[in-house]
């Protein structure tokens, strides 16, 4: 984190990109964005602009409202920005997820930034 931190206070945008679990972000993520606590001060309130990328196996819209709420709720707290979100329902696999139009939705994405 002591590498990460210095990268995160400079950044203007920052991109959130996790795989689904049990409807919430994976472990990994989750502990990096807890450790935010560790320079709340310096990031709370910073103007940053955020985004969501996740995939998920699962095909239901209401599969991404927990992870989106998380999102939402800690972009609230930081006073960040949402710019704009890709959920990558029933996507199990890369070739999964090659087949749709989610990486165009992506590209899109990042080129309106």
């Amino acid at each position: 984190m002591t590498k990460l931190f210095p990268k995160l206070i400079e950044a203007d945008l920052i991109v959130f990109v996790t795989p689904l679990y049990y409807y919430g972000p994976s472990s990994q993520i989750k502990a990096v964005i807890d450790r935010f606590y560790g320079i709340d001060n310096m990031l709370r309130g910073a103007d940053k602009k955020a985004v969501l990328l996740v995939t998920g196996t699962n095909k239901l819209d209401w599969a991404m409202h927990g992870i989106v709420g998380n999102y939402i709720e800690a972009l609230q707290y930081l006073g960040w920005n949402d710019c704009g979100k890709v959920l990558a329902r029933a996507c199990r696999t890369r070739e999964d997820i090659e087949k749709t139009d989610y990486p165009e939705q992506a590209y899109l994405l990042g080129k309106g930034l």
